[in-house]
C-alpha cells in the first residue's frame, strides 16, 4: 500500500473520530437543554399555580366571613375569586406533571371541592337566616378544610420539587456517561494516532533515514553498503531498488 494511501487513511479516521465526537457532543448539550427546559417550562407553572391556588382558597374564606358580617359587595368578590380558582385548578390539572404527582393533584381537587361546596353552605344558611349555623360551620369545618387544603398542596408542591431534583440527577447521570465516552473516543483516537504514528514512521522515516546513510555511503566511495530489507510495497521499497541497481552500476 503507498504511503500517500495510508496517509489518506489516517486523515479520514481522524475526521471521522473528530465529527463523532462533535455529534455526541451536540446530542449531549441537546438533551440536557431539552431536560431542563421541559422541567422548568412546566414544574415552575405548577409551583406558581400552586401559589395562586392557596391564595384564593384563604380569599374566599375571607370575603364569605366580610359577607356575614353584613358586607353584601364581597359575595360578589367571593365569585370572581371562585371563578380564578377554578379556572388555575383546571389549567394546573393540563400541565404536564409525573404520575406521583397526579395522585397528589387529584387528592387535592377533592379537597379543594369539599371546601367549595362548604363554602357554598355557609352562605346558603346565612340566606336562610341561620347565622349561628353559618358561623359555627365557617369557624369549624371550613377552616379544617382550609388546612387539609394547605396539607394536600404541600403534598403537591414536594412531589413537584422532587420532580427538579429527580431531573437534576438525571442529567448528571447522563453527563458522567457522557464524559466517559467522550473519553474513551479520545483514548481510542489517541491510541490509533500513536499506533498510525508508530507504522508511518516504521514504514516512512526509518526506511528514508537508511537511504540517507546508504547515499552518504556512496558519496565517500563505500559501494558495498547493503541497505536492509524493508517489507513494504511502496513508494520506498521502490527508491530502495533504484539506489541498489544505481550502487550495481556504479
Amino acid at each position: 500500500m503507498s504511503i500517500r494511501i495510508k496517509i489518506i487513511r489516517a486523515l479520514r479516521l481522524a475526521t471521522f473520530l473528530t465529527v463523532l465526537t462533535g455529534i455526541i457532543s451536540f446530542g449531549i448539550i441537546k438533551t440536557i437543554d431539552s431536560m431542563y427546559s421541559e422541567t422548568i417550562n412546566r414544574g415552575m407553572p405548577q409551583i406558581e399555580q400552586q401559589h395562586l391556588i392557596e391564595k384564593y382558597i384563604i380569599e374566599e374564606a375571607k370575603y364569605v366571613q366580610l359577607y356575614l358580617l353584613g358586607h353584601k359587595e364581597s359575595l360578589t368578590e367571593y365569585s370572581s375569586v371562585q371563578q380564578s380558582l377554578a379556572r388555575t385548578v383546571q389549567e394546573q390539572e393540563q400541565l404536564f406533571t409525573k404520575s406521583s404527582a397526579k395522585e397528589q393533584l387529584k387528592n387535592l381537587n377533592e379537597q379543594i371541592i369539599a371546601y367549595e361546596a362548604q363554602l357554598a353552605e355557609v352562605v346558603s344558611l346565612y340566606e336562610g337566616n341561620r347565622f349561628n349555623r353559618a358561623i359555627e360551620l365557617l369557624n369549624n369545618e371550613v377552616i379544617t378544610a382550609q388546612r387539609q387544603i394547605e396539607q394536600a398542596s404541600a403534598a403537591f408542591t414536594k412531589e413537584t420539587q422532587n420532580s427538579f431534583i429527580e431531573v437534576t440527577n438525571n442529567v448528571s447521570s447522563l453527563a458522567l456517561y457522557s464524559i466517559i465516552t467522550l473519553i474513551i473516543i479520545l483514548v481510542l483516537s489517541l491510541i490509533i494516532g500513536l499506533t498510525t504514528s508508530r507504522k508511518l514512521n516504521k514504514d516512512v522515516s526509518s526506511p528514508i533515514e537508511q537511504l540517507k546513510i546508504g547515499f552518504e555511503q556512496l558519496q565517500k566511495g563505500q559501494l558495498i553498503y547493503e541497505l536492509p530489507h524493508f517489507n513494504t510495497n511502496n513508494e520506498i521499497s521502490s527508491l530502495a531498488h533504484s539506489f541498489k541497481s544505481m550502487q550495481m552500476q556504479l
